[in-house]
């Protein structure tokens, strides 16, 4: 072990600080604390996407949670075939290019 200007911090091999029981406690509850507001952060979004790659009447009927029960890209063809979703899309692509 190395020594270092703090008498109470132990230091490993390569310069690193060993942690104590606390430390690894705290950084256990951090890190489940972040995985929960990564998944509640997440899951909506998961959620839109499950649901638009499911039948529409099927989606109706509620129930969906983390897989569609019956898969479609119904809502995909339907969305892409209407030309004001286009022209939008196009618009908003045109002003992007043609503000940057």
């Amino acid at each position: 072990m190395s020594k270092t200007n703090f008498p109470d911090i132990k230091m490993h091999s390569k310069n690193r600080i060993a942690l104590t029981r606390e430390d690894k406690v705290l950084n256990a509850l951090i890190m489940v604390i972040m995985m929960l507001v990564f998944i509640f952060t997440v899951y909506p979004f998961y959620y839109v996407l499950v649901m638009s790659f499911n039948d529409g009447y099927d989606a109706m009927a509620g129930g969906i949670y983390l897989w569609p029960r019956k898969f479609s890209f119904e809502n995909y063809s339907e969305f892409l075939t209407d030309q004001k979703w286009i022209t939008a899309i196009f618009i908003s692509v045109s002003r992007t290019l043609v503000g940057t």
